[in-house]
């Protein structure tokens, strides 16, 4: 008899998870019908960032209950603090607002001795839909093939901005290995 009860038991609290579930799903559903999702892009247009963001933006919304419409919006400024910053202090916190901004961010503001208007310990992280490698290179006439001789000897590299991966690589090698490279910033993306 006991058996019985405590499947009886476990079946009803079954049950009444999933109707708490269904009930949810429907509150997500009419929350988000007829709504619009606006996604900030912290670059600018053309780039890597803006590329899959937008890709992404085409299909979401119809894997969020409500079937949400998703308008890309791009905000570039200082590598994504700008959109960061946006996120943090001017968008609705209902869910109608995400944003994409460098990979850099939370290693940014770890490193950062500036005060940043955005703290990314509060964000709510929904994942990430580009994975990359980054490596840094020297042309072989440079002079510079390993750490050592950029240690050594001051070379010149260009990026986009001062927190894309471009440029951040670089300044953390000479932060953390002592490197000389010489970052100079504002190629456009």
């Amino acid at each position: 008899m006991k058996f019985k009860c405590v499947v009886v038991i476990t079946t009803l609290a079954a049950v009444a998870a999933t109707a708490a579930i269904d009930a949810k799903a429907d509150e997500i559903s009419e929350f988000y019908k007829g709504k619009r999702i606006t996604h900030i892009i912290g670059h600018g247009t053309g780039g890597s960032y803006d590329s899959y963001s937008r890709l992404v933006d085409r299909h979401i919304g119809r894997h969020i209950s409500g079937n949400p419409t998703v308008i890309s919006q791009n905000m570039p400024g200082a590598g994504g603090r700008k959109a960061a910053g946006w996120l943090f202090n001017v968008a609705p916190k209902d869910g109608t607002a995400i944003a994409t901004f460098s990979q850099n961010i939370p290693i940014d503001q770890a490193l950062s001795k500036k005060a940043l208007k955005y703290d990314v310990t509060k964000f709510s992280w929904i994942g990430n839909a580009f994975q990359s490698n980054n490596i840094l290179v020297t042309w072989h006439t440079s002079g510079v093939k390993t750490i050592e001789d950029a240690r050594k000897k001051e070379i010149t590299v260009g990026g986009t901005g001062m927190n894309s991966p471009d440029t951040f690589y670089p300044r953390v090698a000479n932060s953390v290995l002592g490197t000389k490279f010489r970052i100079i910033p504002g190629y456009k993306g």
